[in-house]
């Protein structure tokens, strides 16, 4: 076990709030998953209630395992980033569940790993470490920057492939 952290991309639609998308996304999970019914019988009950779900991307991790959100992007106990989502996104809610990610607070991110990978001695203050159970180690060691790295590198592909006017991001961690 470990902190897991991912950003999933999802089709933004005119009728359907991001709020609404986790929990038909959550239907569609039991609905297929558990349940072993078809992906069709599952987007015709949806359908009912909200007929644009037909033009939302529907991604296949298995035979019955249907999601409506993509992974763009991925971390394994970088305490520092989730710390940084929690605060940001998720208003201090440290829940494990999937929060709405805007462009600016990934740029704001960026920003911040940039500076902190020029000036070492300000990773304390600009993106702190958070411990927490199965969160990997507080150091600002060679691990810390290594996922400060990995983090500027996600996030400039992020910004730049992805069209924000079609998608939603969110945040999601879990451990």
């Amino acid at each position: 076990m470990g902190l897991d952290m991912y950003l999933y991309k999802t089709t933004k639609t005119k009728t359907i709030p991001f709020k609404k998308l986790k929990g038909i996304n959550n239907f569609l999970y039991k609905h297929c998953y558990h349940n072993k019914k078809s992906l069709s019988s599952a987007i015709d009950i949806i359908a009912r209630h909200y007929p644009e779900i037909k033009k939302v991307k529907i991604y296949s991790e298995g035979k019955y395992f249907f999601t409506l959100f993509s992974q763009i992007a991925y971390w394994r106990n970088a305490n520092a980033i989730h710390r940084y989502f929690v605060q940001n996104v998720q208003n201090g809610k440290d829940d494990c569940g999937y929060y709405q990610v805007s462009p600016d607070v990934l740029t704001n991110l960026l920003t911040l790993c940039e500076k902190v990978e020029k000036h070492l001695h300000l990773a304390p203050e600009l993106l702190p470490t958070q411990d927490g159970f199965f969160f990997g180690k507080t150091d600002y060691n060679d691990w810390y920057f290594y996922q400060l790295k990995e983090t500027i590198k996600q996030i400039k592909n992020i910004l730049k492939s992805i069209d924000f006017d079609k998608y939603w991001i969110a945040y999601h961690s879990s451990w």
